[in-house]
């Protein structure tokens, strides 16, 4: 796993992009297991969650 370079002060935001190696739908496919995945980390921490957006680039669209 990367070793992110982040800076711990309060009231700083942090914007992550992850994609799967060859588009492996594995996030979707175990969309319950992350969400408590996440309900147990902030559990743990303290973070706040602005926003999650999770995309099944697998389907394909006609835009």
């Amino acid at each position: 796993m990367p070793n992110y370079k982040r800076i711990f002060l309060n009231g700083y935001s942090y914007f992550l992009t992850i994609k799967t190696y060859q588009n492996n739908p594995i996030l979707i496919e175990n969309i319950e297991l992350l969400r408590e995945s996440f309900k147990y980390s902030k559990s743990k921490y303290r973070f706040k969650i602005e926003a999650i957006v999770i995309l099944d680039l697998m389907k394909k669209t006609g835009v």
